[in-house]
């Protein structure tokens, strides 16, 4: 099923037509819930860097807390490096408590 999501996801961009912040959380969901941690970085940088969405904090605080359970720092302390000063800055606080 998330093979399917993958295409889905590929095609609605080829075609720019754009997901929302709601498509993103439902794949970062199905992508944990299979350990498919690459997945979750590559599209929650996809969603940071090449959209012009921006993700909500609670978003951004769920992924980067699930990453850290999984082991994956240094990905979440690179997603957070990535986004902006003001997105950034919240974020940054709540991670270093977390560790």
């Amino acid at each position: 099923m998330v093979a399917e999501a993958d295409k889905l996801v590929d095609e609605m961009l080829s075609k720019s037509v754009q997901a929302d912040v709601t498509t993103y959380t439902i794949l970062f969901d199905a992508y944990f819930k299979q350990e498919r941690i690459r997945n979750v970085f590559k599209w929650l940088l996809h969603l940071v860097l090449k959209t012009a969405l921006e993700p909500s904090f609670a978003l951004v605080n769920s992924v980067c807390s699930r990453l850290i359970n999984k082991g994956v720092i240094e990905e979440a302390g690179e997603i957070l490096e990535r986004m902006t000063v003001t997105q950034r800055s919240s974020e940054t606080v709540l991670i270093r408590k977390q560790l």
